[in-house]
């Protein structure tokens, strides 16, 4: 409380808002099944490969609008990309399976970035992490990998999702803060000027009265 409120201003400023930079790093998962292309073990290399960089296109396009500052409420571009990518992600993974079907885990990573709230957010992810549980079923990769591939899709949207809350959650009790201190100093400014207008107040009535007094003694 002793500090002015242009220190909680620039406390404000280098809160950096999240712009999903943590995120694009997570697409080197694309390095499993990049391997299996690279080695000639799925048929068609030439088209999966061009499904790969679609995929990781759509996945940078993706994380940024949905954190992009100019984005608005009604937008509905990162929800056409997030299709576009899950799309994608589904025919890749049907098509080729095996570590292809780890894309699913960075489609449910940007359904916890696009989704604004939780009800979007489960009627994203339980889709999806359905989806990753039966295409991998289709594949026969056994009940453990399925049920891992699946929880694990849904488990990575919701954490994403969450910290995301939490940083907002943050950014409004600090802003709550510079708020309140704000009020303080302008309350500490109103008492002061009441104070030195009283003070002034009564010490110019008796500068008043003891010269009416010394004009009537002379």
């Amino acid at each position: 409380w002793k500090r002015g409120p242009m220190e909680f201003e620039q406390e404000i400023e280098h809160l950096n808002a999240p712009d999903g930079g943590a995120l694009i790093p997570w697409i080197l998962m694309v390095i499993g099944p990049g391997t299996d292309v690279l080695k000639g073990e799925v048929p068609v290399p030439w088209l999966a490969a061009a499904g790969l960089a679609a995929f990781c296109a759509l996945y940078v396009c993706t994380i940024k609008a949905a954190f992009s500052p100019r984005r608005l409420p009604t937008s509905r571009l990162p929800y056409v990309l997030l299709g576009a990518l899950a799309a994608l992600t589904l025919s890749l993974s049907i098509g080729y399976g095996g570590n292809f079907m780890l894309l699913f885990v960075l489609v449910s990573l940007c359904a916890g970035s696009v989704s604004r709230s939780r009800r979007t957010l489960g009627v994203m992810l339980m889709p999806l992490s359905a989806a990753a549980g039966t295409t991998s079923g289709l594949h026969h990769e056994g009940f453990w990998s399925t049920a891992s591939l699946s929880y694990g899709t849904f488990l990575s949207g919701l954490v994403v999702s969450v910290i995301i809350t939490l940083f907002h959650a943050v950014d409004q009790l600090k802003r709550t803060r510079q708020e309140l201190a704000r009020n303080a100093v302008a309350e500490e400014r109103l008492r002061f000027s009441r104070d030195l207008h009283d003070l002034l107040g009564h010490t110019l009535s008796v500068v008043v009265v003891k010269a009416e007094a010394a004009r009537r003694l002379a």
